[in-house]
């Protein structure tokens, strides 16, 4: 007689576009995944790993000092024992907004170099060329309204907020003239 054991596979949660759903995880955690967003969980015994394949989700980890919980976002592994943060990601950046505790930022390859840690107050821009730009001051109420169905843009430019509009509903809003595009509001 042989038996054998097998972990389960990984779970795939997709939003589409306009649509918002909270994830519960078995650890206690929680992930409330923003419009047109694709994440994947898998659980294991020895460490709780999320991928953030596309989109924005909002982490509320359980602490848990034996298994960190690490989310890969493509360009680095994010890795959290237990705090909330919130990470919008594209397909060339992603921003990484720490609303309480502690998250560090590794490279590739889950290597336990720690290349910066991100406090409580402070957002993160991962692009693609691996760079990491720190930015301290913001108002990070404003990146988790979208929780509350509210959308807040401080400084804006026009450009960047029709891309983050058209994440929202089916149809695009298109800006024809270019010379707007640069304009802030």
């Amino acid at each position: 007689i042989a038996m054998a054991l097998f972990y389960p596979f990984a779970e795939k949660h997709k939003t589409a576009i306009g649509e918002q759903k909270i994830i519960y995880l078995a650890d206690g955690s929680s992930v409330a995944l923003n419009t047109d967003s694709e994440l994947k969980v898998n659980m294991k015994p020895g460490e709780r790993a999320v991928s953030l394949i596309k989109g924005e989700a909002y982490f509320q980890v359980t602490p848990d000092k034996n298994r960190p919980f690490t989310v890969d976002v493509g360009q680095r592994i994010i890795r959290v024992v237990g705090t909330e943060f919130n990470i919008l990601h594209t397909e060339n950046k992603s921003i990484l907004s720490v609303t309480k505790g502690v998250v560090a930022i590794l490279g590739r390859g889950k290597s336990e170099i720690v290349d910066l840690q991100v406090i409580a107050g402070q957002q993160v821009i991962i692009n693609d060329g691996q760079a990491l730009q720190k930015r301290t001051g913001l108002n990070l109420a404003n990146v988790t309204t979208w929780k509350e169905g509210q959308l807040v843009y401080e400084n804006i430019s026009l450009k960047n907020l029709v891309q983050d509009l058209n994440r929202y509903y089916v149809g695009k809003v298109i800006l024809q003239d270019k010379e707007l595009e640069n304009m802030h509001i």
